[in-house]
This record gives structure tokens, sequence and C-alpha cells, in this order.
């Protein structure tokens, strides 16, 4: 746990930035706001009905803010944990009310959100089913979470064999990787009403 604590909070964006095959930038949190604007886009169509002006919100993971910075424009009262710390120091910096850990959150804030969202976190999580008690009893009464998870049935992975691929696809930072079979056997022994959308998230290009 020390180790896994140390990565996030001093290594993680130049590891992510050594993966990096896309047009994400992780060199900075300016640049990584910028060049991630396709993916607020993207995003909105799963989120946009759970949209409301002063609701209370709660992004878990949510390194630069820029996904913050979009749920502030339309109204929404924003709260953050990131455990990296030059991305948390910048979200401070915004005057987000912004914590290292879910545990730090609860301690300091007797606050409960309507929506809580997570966007590729949940597989970087140890004991998903804690992680999901925790955050569901911060939900408000009607509350939603809406959480974006990479899916093991990637067709780089389960259909063809790219040896290139595998190396980089399997990475130390996740402690489990999933699909919907295993989600909706997670979700089902907790007992939780969910909806689970699939998403084609690269295009044609990156089968090349």
């Amino acid at each position: 746990p020390e180790e896994e604590k140390n990565f996030y909070k001093n290594e993680f964006e130049n590891f992510m930035s050594s993966r990096v095959v896309d047009s994400n930038d992780w060199s900075s949190a300016q640049k990584h706001i910028d060049s991630n604007q396709d993916q607020v886009k993207r995003r909105w169509k799963f989120l946009e009905d759970h949209i409301e002006k002063d609701k209370t919100l709660l992004e878990l993971g949510c390194s630069s803010g820029f996904m913050l910075d979009e749920f502030k424009k339309h109204g929404l009262t924003c709260y953050g944990v990131e455990p990296s710390g030059e991305f948390l120091k910048f979200l401070k910096n915004k005057g987000y009310p912004a914590y290292e850990s879910l545990e730090e959150l609860t301690k300091k804030e007797n606050k409960k959100f309507d929506l809580i969202t997570h966007f590729f976190v949940f597989e970087h999580i140890a004991d998903p089913f804690s992680f999901l008690k925790d955050t569901y009893e911060l939900l408000n009464d009607g509350g939603v979470i809406v959480a974006e998870i990479p899916s093991s049935t990637d067709p780089l992975t389960s259909l063809y064999d790219i040896p290139n691929f595998e190396k980089f696809y399997w990475i130390i930072a996740h402690h489990y990787y999933y699909n919907p079979k295993s989600l909706r056997f997670i979700l089902d022994k907790l007992g939780y009403r969910y909806e689970l959308i699939a998403e084609q998230r690269y295009d044609l290009s990156n089968h090349i």
C-alpha cells in the first residue's frame, strides 16, 4: 500500500506519459486539460441527464480537473479526490475542495452528493466491494454514480493475438480487469440497481 501511494503521489504522470499513444498530454496539468476536451464531449452524452444546477458532485480520480471544470460550468458544486501530488496542488490552487483520498474527504467533509463520477479509476481499486460500499454511502437519496471502466473484451486483446499489445495492455497500476460479466457479478452481490452501457472509445485507427 505504501509503494502504491507513492506511485500515485509522485510517479503517475510520468508513467502515463510513457504510455501515451493518443493525444492526451500528461506533461502538465493545463496541457492535460487542453488535450482531454474530446473526452469531455464523448462522456457528456452519458452525463447530461444527471446534470442539474446546484447539485453536488464528487469526482474520484479527477486528475487535472478537466471534467470538474465542465461540471462547474453547468452550475454543479464540485468536490474532488486525486492522489497525484502535482494534480492535487493544481486543483486546490484553482479553488476546488480536493482531497488526496476518500478517507481524507470523509474526515474533513460531512457531505453527501447527488452525483459521484469516476473515469478509468475502478480498475485501480484493490477492494472493489469496499470501494463501492463506501461511495454508495456518500450518495444522497436519488443520487447516481456514473463510472467509466475499460473492458477486457477490447478486441485487440480478446480477438487478436498481438504480443506487443499484450505487453502494453496489462499494467502494474491495475489491480483487476473487468468485463460485463464480472461487473454484473460484483454489482449483483451488492444488490445495487445499475445499467451497463457499452461504448467504443477508440476508432478504427487504434487497430492500425
